[in-house]
């Protein structure tokens, strides 16, 4: 049950990941907007 135990952390790194994958979407979708979705295959 160490799911259970690890909760509370896992709840705060989604938060803080979810912020960082957020502003790399926000960023990424401003690069296809300016170069092209092109890049966005580039992955």
């Amino acid at each position: 049950m160490l799911i259970i135990h690890t909760i509370p952390l896992i709840s705060d790194d989604e938060i803080e990941e979810n912020l960082i994958i957020n502003q790399f979407y926000q960023f990424k979708s401003a690069v296809c907007h300016s170069i092209g979705c092109e890049a966005k295959q580039e992955t």
